[in-house]
C-alpha cells in the first residue's frame, strides 16, 4: 500500500521519522521513531530494499551536523524498527536548503551516495550482510553527480 514518509519536527522534542497511511477506514499516523531531542534533526537518505528481503528499508542520517549516523528502518507490524546503523556520514550542511546525494542502482543493487561526516570524502553505502561504506575519493559536487549517474 502507499504510505507518506516524512520528517516531523517539534521545537522541544526535535525530529522524528513518521509514516502515514491507511489503517482500516481512516488515514493517519501508522508508525514513527522516537524524537531525537531538542534541536536534533534527521535527513532522509533513500528508500529501497537494501537488504534483499523483498521489503523496503528507509535510510536516514540522524543528526547530520553532529553525530552522522546512517540508520536503516523497516516498517513492521510493531512500527518502525531499526535494522542497521553505520557511523560517519552526512548529507546536509548546516544552513543549506538542500539534502545532497541520494539513491542509485548501478546494476548491483541499491546504494546510497553520501559524504563522509567531515565532507572530505565521497562515500557509497551498499549492503553485504549489513550496510557497508566505501570511499570513492575526494568529495566534490562533480564527483557527487558522477556517482549518482553511475559513472
Amino acid at each position: 500500500e502507499n504510505e507518506i514518509i516524512t520528517v516531523r519536527s517539534d521545537i522541544a522534542k526535535g525530529a522524528q521519522l513518521a509514516v502515514y497511511g491507511v489503517s482500516g477506514d481512516s488515514f493517519g499516523l501508522i508508525a514513527s521513531t522516537p524524537y531525537l531531542g531538542h534541536h536534533r534533526w534527521l535527513a532522509p537518505a533513500g528508500i529501497a530494499d537494501f537488504d534483499g528481503d523483498g521489503r523496503p528499508e528507509i535510510a536516514v542520517i540522524e543528526m547530520p551536523h553532529l553525530k552522522g549516523d546512517l540508520v536503516f528502518y523497516a516498517l513492521t507490524g510493531a512500527g518502525l524498527t531499526e535494522t542497521a546503523r553505520l557511523a560517519g556520514f552526512t548529507n546536509h550542511r548546516f544552513g543549506a536548503d538542500e539534502i545532497i546525494g541520494g539513491l542509485r542502482d548501478c546494476g548491483t543493487g541499491p546504494e546510497l551516495v553520501l559524504a563522509s561526516k567531515d565532507w572530505s570524502r565521497l562515500m557509497i553505502v551498499g549492503w553485504d550482510n549489513g550496510p557497508t561504506g566505501r570511499d570513492e575519493g575526494a568529495f566534490s559536487k562533480s564527483a557527487l553527480r558522477a556517482a549518482l549517474d553511475c559513472r
